[in-house]
């Protein structure tokens, strides 16, 4: 059963709040396990026979589509922009959309944080 957000504890969001908070150009992303990954015990994505994969989807981030463990289909990946494009979209507007993305995810963390702290 998926995980609520208010579920997750408190260090673990700022660990992913301070990942993504460092990604300003693609090259910055980090496709490593997060904290969140290991809180969940999600297990190794470049192993399709990893049976804690199925953990992923009991992670409060898949259900928004925010991170589903592969770059293609997750949100805060900038693949799965550059995948969902319009055809005749710019570079600028698809890095430009991706990072408006990332800057509402850090917000909605903030906000998060805050009300686990209260």
């Amino acid at each position: 059963m998926p995980l609520d957000c208010k579920d997750v504890p408190v260090y673990v969001w700022k660990d992913v709040r301070e990942k993504w908070a460092q990604v300003q150009i693609p090259s910055d992303i980090n496709w490593n396990v997060c904290s969140l990954c290991e809180f969940m015990y999600c297990g190794d994505v470049s192993d399709k026979y990893d049976s804690n994969l199925e953990n992923c989807e009991n992670c409060p981030l898949f259900k928004y589509g925010a991170c589903t463990a592969y770059p293609l289909s997750s949100k805060l990946h900038i693949y799965y922009w550059v995948k969902n494009a319009d055809v005749e979209a710019h570079a600028y507007d698809i890095k430009g959309q991706w990072i408006e993305y990332i800057k509402k995810f850090l917000g909605k963390l903030d906000k998060l944080i805050e009300e686990l702290e209260s």
